[in-house]
């Protein structure tokens, strides 16, 4: 599983001067190290972060972080300007549009509003590769490419989500957290 871990952050200023995005703590661990326990008690063992913005930082918490049994975390340095479709080329959320048969047919970046989401969990083909240049924003041209060729498919997920984009958002997420009802913890 890829993570995107190169984004510079900067609506989490506050936090982000001193640390990358992925290293900002919910509950005492960094946002990173959640997201890999979720996906690892769903059977996911190897993540390949993909690192940009103060990568070093990233790639030490890894190493010395001590994963579940079985659970291979990898950093890839893919570049401090690198877009999201180059990063994930370098590697082997916006509104998604989804027919009534679960095929996607476009993407709209962040506005407001109540339609589905992209929650940026992709599950790709070597294929996706051909749809890539390493200038690509993935949310742009190849997502919409791939969804004119009739090659994309979503979940549609009723359960908890949230973004942490903001220090309001880590503060709030800190705070289910604190409380022992963090519904994204499935791990023992």
């Amino acid at each position: 599983m890829a993570i995107l871990c190169g984004g510079r952050g900067t609506r989490l200023q506050e936090h982000t001067q001193e640390i990358p995005k992925p290293l900002v703590e919910i509950g005492g661990m960094p946002i990173v190290w959640h997201v890999i326990q979720l996906y690892a008690v769903q059977g996911f063992r190897r993540f390949l972060l993909a690192t940009g913005y103060k990568g070093e930082l990233i790639e030490r918490f890894v190493a010395e972080h001590e994963w579940p049994a079985g659970v291979r975390v990898e950093c890839v340095d893919t570049g401090e300007a690198t877009q999201t479709g180059g990063r994930i080329k370098l590697l082997q959320f916006g509104v998604t549009e989804l027919g009534t048969d679960g095929r996607v047919r476009g993407f709209h970046e962040k506005p407001r509003s109540e339609h589905w989401i992209n929650g940026g969990f992709f599950c790709f083909q070597a294929g996706v590769l051909a749809y890539l240049e390493q200038d690509s924003v993935l949310e742009r041209a190849p997502l919409e490419r791939l969804a004119a060729a009739d090659q994309l498919r979503a979940h549609r997920h009723e359960g908890f989500w949230e973004c942490m984009d903001t220090y309001k958002d880590a503060v709030q997420l800190n705070d289910l957290w604190a409380s022992g009802e963090a519904p994204w913890r499935m791990w023992g």
